[in-house]
């Protein structure tokens, strides 16, 4: 009976939508602690951007996005945000915070983004500090875009950007429109002629992009990912790549496989050259769920090895050897989204809402197992699938302050968290 009124659910989305909100919505009032609004740790230091850069605050919803990328400039003297005025607002806002000019500038607008990922907005390396690149719509393209920070525009690049290379002369694209249809939070809704959300196999995949030409190359296909250790519940159209990550040193990435079948999802590990080249399967388990990188061989992931219950492990991205990391205290915290300090000394990771709509901001002491949590933040009920607000925290460049996004306040904000009294402790 449950699996009918599933499959019965399945066939009316919006329907299925509608009821599970409702649900979440009552669990909230029953479970969430009166009263609590955030907790955060005395040696921590909370503020703001606007408070960082000693700007008035303006109503709206300011956000950054992912986890796999810093909104600090690499001389951390300023920082990039989306903001978005009013929630029905089709378009954000890409904003600069400078801290020694104390200003807040808006250098573009984007067609193309999501909670989750924002317009996957970033510095752009090798151009010092002076100019962002951030995915758009142009003339019913998804296209990706290079302003200065004084908003001038640069480049339009006829391709969205997914992983930027650190020296920041290419990046990895992919479709967002297939995105939309199977993995609607990360996906753009804006229709495009470059891309179909169920484009045929051989022509979908990962492409490289040349950021100073423009050129792009096809250079893995869900084709050519289909016929490798193929399984029989490949046979279906709903599935995608996503999660493409460069290695630190830029030589190679790294990417997810996933497909869906009888309302269960598969997970595969890729590797390859950034070229395209050595493509190779890392592993296929029950469960990869986040990943970041120790170093250019070793890949932190959160997920399920060896049959095991799944956890916080790190695999090696030429072998497939796998090890253990921080402990069981830090894998029982459950799936997160992990990133290395800049030294690899700490682990920076959150939870998702517990069953009190409470978010956990967690620091590890890898070489130690020494678990640490930062901060707890109450997620409401309202904030849900698309719209929820994962912590999503991030590293600044010098290792001392934390960035993340929260609805701590009852409505979408990103705060900045100086944990240097916290990661300076002696070994």
């Amino acid at each position: 009976m449950r699996q009918q009124l599933h499959d019965l659910l399945a066939c009316f989305p919006r329907l299925e939508e509608t009821i599970r909100h409702a649900q979440v919505r009552m669990l909230y009032r029953r479970w969430r602690e009166p009263g609590f609004r955030q907790w955060t740790d005395e040696r921590a230091r909370l503020t703001t951007p606007w408070e960082w850069a000693n700007v008035p605050a303006e109503p709206g919803e300011l956000f950054f996005g992912y986890y796999d990328k810093s909104p600090w400039s690499s001389d951390e003297d300023k920082t990039i945000f989306h903001f978005r005025k009013h929630a029905r607002d089709p378009r954000v806002e890409i904003r600069v915070f400078d801290r020694r000019q104390a200003t807040c500038r808006i250098i573009g607008t984007s067609g193309t983004w999501t909670f989750q990922q924002g317009a996957m907005t970033q510095w752009l390396p090798g151009s010092g500090n002076s100019r962002v690149i951030f995915n758009d719509v142009d003339q019913g393209r998804h296209v990706s875009r290079i302003v200065g920070t004084d908003g001038t525009p640069h480049a339009v690049i006829p391709f969205p950007i997914q992983a930027l290379h650190p020296g920041g002369q290419e990046a990895m694209s992919l479709n967002y429109r297939r995105l939309w249809k199977y993995r609607h939070p990360y996906g753009y809704s804006a229709p495009a002629v470059n891309f179909e959300p169920d484009q045929p196999l051989d022509r979908d995949g990962i492409w490289r992009i040349n950021l100073r030409t423009g050129q792009s190359e096809l250079i893995v296909t869900l084709a050519e990912l289909h016929a490798i250790s193929p399984r029989p519940e490949m046979k279906t159209v709903k599935t995608k790549v996503h999660h493409v990550m460069y290695s630190p040193s830029g030589a190679s990435c790294v990417f997810v496989h996933r497909w869906f079948r009888a309302g269960r999802k598969y997970h595969r590990l890729f590797g390859m050259a950034s070229d395209g080249k050595g493509l190779r399967l890392i592993m296929e388990t029950e469960l990869i769920s986040h990943y970041s990188w120790h170093d250019d061989e070793w890949l932190l992931v959160f997920g399920t090895r060896n049959s095991q219950q799944a956890g916080y492990f790190e695999v090696n991205v030429l072998s497939g050897e796998t090890r253990a990391v921080g402990g069981e205290e830090f894998s029982a915290l459950g799936d997160g989204h992990p990133t290395y300090s800049p030294d690899r000394r700490w682990i920076l990771t959150d939870t998702y809402p517990n069953k009190k709509f409470q978010q956990t901001l967690v620091l590890c002491d890898a070489a130690r197992r020494r678990v640490i949590r930062v901060g707890r933040y109450v997620h409401p009920g309202r904030y849900f699938r698309s719209s929820r607000c994962d912590l999503h925290p991030r590293w600044s460049p010098g290792g001392a302050w934390i960035s993340f996004d929260s609805v701590w306040t009852g409505t979408r904000g990103s705060f900045l968290l100086d944990v240097s009294a916290l990661t300076t402790v002696p070994h």
